[in-house]
């Protein structure tokens, strides 16, 4: 069957991954960890936009945190960029595709990319499982 009915004690041990709303102000709490362990919600302030908007709890492992660039002052963007080096990114990106060579180099990185993805797929598969 598609669909399982859990038990509360099976769900009270499962992990959820959850996606806020895009709202701004995001204050009112501050994290813990780092390094290989992860980054944690430390403490959530209980009237804050953290809390009311956002419904952050203490322990939640932050995932990752996306930021908008519409609007934001250009020296604003710069920091966030800078500061950002080190650390795996994902961009979304609207562009402008004027001719026929950009869009034939447009389709071959999206097939360079699916070829790569493949590839991971097919040695995740190959590789032995460890503990």
């Amino acid at each position: 069957h598609l669909h399982r009915k859990c038990s509360p004690s099976a769900l009270r041990n499962s992990i959820l991954t959850l996606k806020t709303e895009v709202e701004a102000g995001a204050s009112g709490f501050s994290v813990a960890g780092g390094g290989n362990e992860g980054i944690f919600i430390k403490k959530v302030l209980k009237e804050s936009p953290a809390s009311k908007v956002f419904s952050l709890r203490e322990g939640d492992q932050l995932l990752s945190a996306t930021i908008f660039f519409d609007n934001i002052k250009y020296e604003d963007a710069l920091k966030i960029l800078q500061y950002s080096e080190p650390y795996r990114v994902q961009f979304s990106l609207k562009r402008k595709i004027s001719g026929k060579e950009e869009l034939e180099h447009f389709h071959s990185t999206a097939q360079y990319k699916k070829e790569r993805l493949s590839q991971s797929a097919l040695v995740l598969l190959l590789s032995p499982l460890t503990k």
